[in-house]
């Protein structure tokens, strides 16, 4: 007599269990034990400098430990001090994927051939950002064109909604860099926020994310952009195939929709808390022609 004849109860049970099991699998992630994480070949994953060091450690640390947990490669951040630096980095293999802006990816395209792989979702669900113009909540700047004669606070000279998108609407409102009674490229989104915050620049240039942190701690927003594509993962020219197919696995897999997934992810960047979706280089022509018409548009 079989197993099954015998015990027939005792072998669904069993059955459902494994069942069960297995399909939990899918929905978490495997935390890989430390020795065999030793093992692993080490790829070093770099972040342009748009936040500062200690909140750019913060967020994207735990992504590193989704990826070596999920793929046959250990994950380990390599910090910049600027987005050039970030881009050298690439560039000379001293990493082998990272998180770039919008601008310093055409620019390491351009360059040496950096491929996009991947960009994140914000929380509806799209592959966008925007880039907002703030003041303090006292202020009484409200539009564009009050900022003439004013100090302006930019992040850096390579960010797209902290330079390149501000400047395009300044100049659109009539208002020219030379119109400022001075101006600053600070570094970091989250150091311009801060700096209007304190009264040291009547108003600043900041991704929306940031803008949004900081708005109950007393900013106003006068100019919103529309949407600008997300901030892509890239690789340089002579990328390993095999780390970017597993990258790619196990990114895409992750559901904002799925309640563990969630879970997973609400410690990493707020940037890419919401999953993922494929990225493509013509993603990011509008850009290229914003490079253009602000080149034009300086020249005249």
């Amino acid at each position: 007599m079989s197993m099954f004849n015998k015990y027939p109860v005792i072998f669904l049970f069993l059955l459902l269990c494994y069942c069960g099991d297995n399909t939990e699998n899918k929905t978490e992630y495997n935390k890989t034990p430390s020795r065999m994480i030793q093992n692993k070949k080490i790829i070093k994953f770099g972040v342009v400098a748009r936040y500062s060091p200690r909140l750019i450690y913060q967020g994207y640390q735990p992504i590193m430990d989704f990826l070596t947990n999920e793929t046959d490669y250990r994950f380990e951040l390599k910090l910049s001090k600027t987005y050039s630096e970030a881009l050298n980095f690439l560039k000379t293999d001293s990493v082998q994927i990272a998180s770039l802006g919008t601008y310093s990816y055409i620019e390491a395209n351009k360059n040496f051939g950096a491929r996009c792989i991947l960009k994140p979702l914000n929380p509806k669900g799209k592959p966008f950002f925007k880039g907002i113009i703030i003041v303090r909540e006292d202020s009484p700047i409200k539009t564009l064109s009050e900022l003439k004669g004013k100090k302006f606070a930019f992040a850096s000279s390579k960010a797209t909604a902290g330079f390149l998108i501000p400047k395009r609407a300044m100049y659109k409102a009539g208002v020219n860099l030379t119109d400022l009674a001075g101006y600053e490229n600070i570094e970091h989104h989250n150091s311009v926020a801060r700096a209007v915050l304190r009264g040291e620049y009547d108003a600043g240039a900041v991704k929306d994310i940031i803008a949004y942190k900081n708005k109950e701690k007393g900013l106003r927003f006068i100019f919103t952009s529309a949407n600008i594509p997300s901030i892509p993962i890239a690789v340089g020219a002579n990328f390993d195939t095999t780390m970017v197919n597993q990258v790619k696995e196990a990114l895409l897999f992750l559901d904002p929709n799925n309640t563990k997934h969630q879970e997973l992810m609400k410690s990493w960047d707020a940037e890419f808390r919401y999953g993922f979706v494929e990225a493509q280089d013509s993603d990011y022509d509008p850009i290229r022609e914003l490079i253009k018409w602000l080149d034009r548009y300086e020249k005249l």
